[in-house]
C-alpha cells in the first residue's frame, strides 16, 4: 500500500495552521541570528554568498536566505550562480 507523501510546504502549513507555531517570529529570530554576516556580505558587495555558522552552510542569493546544508567541507558547487536561484516569492 502506497502512504500519503507530505511536501515540505504542506508540513509548514500544517506547523503554521494546525498546531500553531509562528513562522514569522521563526523567519525573524534566524534573520537577527545571521544579521551580522548579512551586513558585512552586503558591505562587500556581493548578492550571492554563503555564511557558516554552528556548523552549517547558510546560501544567500540576491539577500535573500534560500537554504542551509551541513557543513561537510563539500561547498564549492554552492557558489555556482544556477544553484539555488530565489523563486518567486521567496523573501517574503
Amino acid at each position: 500500500m502506497t502512504k500519503l507523501k507530505v511536501s515540505d510546504h504542506a508540513a509548514m502549513r500544517w506547523l503554521e495552521r494546525g498546531v500553531g507555531f509562528d513562522i514569522d517570529m521563526l523567519k525573524r529570530s534566524v534573520s537577527e541570528a545571521l544579521d551580522g554576516a548579512f551586513q558585512a556580505g552586503k558591505k562587500l558587495g556581493v548578492a550571492n554568498f554563503l555564511i557558516l555558522s554552528g556548523g552549517e552552510v547558510y546560501v544567500v542569493r540576491n539577500g535573500v536566505l534560500v537554504t542551509v546544508v551541513p557543513n561537510d567541507g563539500n561547498r564549492h558547487h554552492l557558489l555556482d550562480p544556477r544553484h539555488l536561484e530565489p523563486k518567486e516569492g521567496q523573501g517574503s
